[in-house]
C-alpha cells in the first residue's frame, strides 16, 4: 500500500499556525506590555520601528521572554516565511534581544518579506554589534566590503566610524573601547551623550586587562553616571588600576584620601599617590599635584617652588591644564622667575587646544592692554564693578582671581557663582570652564 505524502499536511498545519499564533497571542492580555526600549537612531533619540516593518504583535517579547520570542519567530520564519515572523521580531528587538535585531536588519537589507530599507538595516546590525554579539559585527562588515568592491560609498560614515571601533573593542582591542566610551561619556565626536553605553565599553576595555579603562570606569562608578554610585567599588577600580602603573587611577585614589570618601582621609597618603600618578607621566594628574601645592588646600602649605615644578612635569607630557597652570605661574612669578610673554605662550597653548582656562586668561591679559592693572587686587576692584555693570568677560575674570587666590581669597563657590553668570550673560568661555570642571549649566 503507497504512504501518503506528508508534505501537503504539513505545509496545511504550517499555514494555520502561522496564521492562528498571533491571535493566540493576543489573547493573552494578563502578560504585561515589554518596555518600549526602541532602536535609536544614530546621533539622535529613540524612535518606533521602521515603518517598513509590520506592527501591531501582541505584547510577549517582553523582558524576560525577549529569547523566547526570537526562538519562535526564527522557527516561524523558518517553516511560513518572513512575513509571520516580522511582528515577533520587531518586539523582541526593541525589547532587547540582539539575535532578533541581527535576524531583522538581514530582513531588511535584503527586502526579503519587508520593503528593502539599507540605512534602518545598518541600524540594527550596528546596535546587535553594540550588544556583543559578533556575528552582527561580521555581518556588518561583510555588507560595508561588499559596498567598497562595487565602487559604493559608506552610507553613514558614523555609522561606519562607530562600527569599525565596536568591531576592534569586540575582538580584544582595548583603547578602541576606551575611545567608544569617552565619546559616549561626553558626547563627542558627533556620537549621542549615553553614560550606560560608556560604562559597558569601559567595563569590557577594564576585563580585558587594561588599566586605564578600569580608572575610567571608577570614575563613572564613583559619580553614578550611567550605573548605581558604588564608592567602595570604585575604590577597588581605582586602586587596581594604580597598582598597574595607570596614573589615571592613582590620582583618582589620590582625590578619595584626600575627601575622606570611601577612605580614611589621610593627607600624607594623598601626596603619595599624587606624585606616583605625576611620576606615571599622567600630566593631569601632575596638574592637580602642582595645584594642590599652590593653592595649600587641604591642609597642605603653599609651596609656589614645587607647584611649578608638577606643572612643568604635566606641560611637558602634553596636559594642557597644566601648561595653562605653568603660565599662571610665569604671570606672577610665583615658584619661578617672572615671564609675561612665556605665560602668554602657555595661556595660547592651552587655549588652541580648548582649555577654556587658557582662554580666559588670555583675556586677562588682553585687558591689562586696554587698563586694567596688573596687580590682582586693584585689578579685582575693576572687574567687580565691570561685572555689576552686567559684562560676562568681567565676570568670568574675577571669578578666575577667586579660583587663583589673586587679589581676593581662594572661593570654589564664589568662582562658580561669577562664572554661571558670565555664562549666563553670554560668555561662552566661561560656559565651557564650567563643563570641564563638571559643572551642569545651561548655556544662554
Amino acid at each position: 500500500m503507497d504512504r501518503p505524502d506528508p508534505l501537503p499536511v504539513l505545509r496545511t498545519l504550517c499555514t494555520l499556525a502561522a496564521f492562528l499564533l498571533p491571535l493566540l497571542h493576543a489573547c493573552a492580555p494578563s502578560l504585561p506590555p515589554p518596555a518600549p526600549t526602541h532602536v535609536a537612531p544614530l546621533g539622535g533619540t529613540p524612535t518606533v520601528a521602521p515603518s517598513s516593518v509590520p506592527t501591531g504583535a501582541s505584547p510577549l517579547c517582553g523582558p524576560p521572554e525577549t529569547a523566547r520570542c526570537t526562538e519562535l519567530a526564527v522557527s516561524m520564519w523558518e517553516r511560513s516565511g518572513p512575513s509571520a515572523s516580522l511582528p515577533l521580531l520587531s518586539e523582541a528587538c526593541t525589547s532587547g534581544s540582539s539575535h532578533a535585531c541581527l535576524f531583522l536588519g538581514r530582513l531588511l537589507l535584503a527586502g526579503r518579506g519587508v520593503t528593502h530599507d539599507e540605512s534602518k538595516a545598518l541600524e540594527l546590525l550596528l546596535r546587535a554589534c553594540e550588544q556583543n554579539l559578533l556575528q552582527a559585527c561580521k555581518a556588518l562588515q561583510t555588507h560595508l566590503a561588499s559596498r567598497e568592491r562595487a565602487g559604493q560609498s559608506r552610507p553613514e560614515p558614523l555609522t561606519s566610524k562607530r562600527f569599525s571601533a565596536e568591531l576592534d573593542c569586540l575582538q580584544g582591542k582595548a583603547m578602541a573601547c576606551n575611545s567608544l566610551g569617552h565619546s559616549f561619556a561626553e558626547a563627542t565626536q558627533g556620537y549621542p551623550r549615553d553614560p550606560v553605553r560608556a560604562v559597558r565599553y569601559f567595563d569590557r576595555g577594564c576585563a580585558l586587562g587594561e588599566p586605564l579603562l578600569c580608572a575610567n570606569l571608577g570614575i563613572m562608578v564613583a559619580a553614578g553616571r550611567g550605573i548605581g554610585a558604588n564608592p567602595e567599588r570604585a575604590r577597588q577600580l581605582f586602586d587596581e588600576s594604580c597598582r598597574a602603573g595607570e596614573g589615571t587611577g592613582c590620582g583618582a585614589l589620590a582625590r578619595l584620601y584626600l575627601d575622606g570618601r570611601s577612605v580614611t582621609k589621610d593627607l600624607r597618603r594623598a601626596l603619595e599617590l599624587y606624585e606616583r600618578g605625576c611620576s606615571l607621566g599622567t600630566g593631569n594628574v601632575c596638574a592637580s599635584l602642582g595645584n594642590l601645592h599652590y593653592y595649600g588646600d587641604k591642609g597642605f602649605p603653599r609651596d609656589f617652588p614645587r607647584a611649578a615644578t608638577a606643572f612643568r612635569k604635566g606641560c611637558d607630557v602634553g596636559s594642557d591644564l597644566a601648561c595653562a597652570n605653568l603660565g599662571l605661574s610665569y604671570d606672577y612669578g610665583d615658584g619661578i622667575g617672572r615671564d609675561p610673554v612665556k605665560a602668554r605662550e602657555l595661556y595660547q597653548r592651552a587655549c588652541g587646544n580648548h582649555q577654556a582656562y587658557g582662554c580666559i586668561r588670555i583675556d586677562m591679559t588682553n585687558d591689562r592692554q586696554r587698563g586694567v592693572p596688573h596687580d590682582p587686587t586693584r585689578a579685582a576692584v575693576v572687574y567687580r564693578s565691570r561685572c555689576d555693570a552686567r559684562s560676562g568677560p568681567a565676570c568670568a575674570a574675577l571669578g578666575i582671581l577667586y579660583d587663583d587666590a589673586k587679589g581676593v581669597p581662594h572661593d570654589d563657590d564664589r568662582k562658580t557663582q561669577l562664572l554661571r553668570q558670565a555664562c549666563q550673560l553670554g560668555y561662552h568661555k566661561a560656559c565651557e570652564y564650567l563643563q570641564e570642571a563638571g559643572v551642569a549649566v545651561t548655556p544662554p
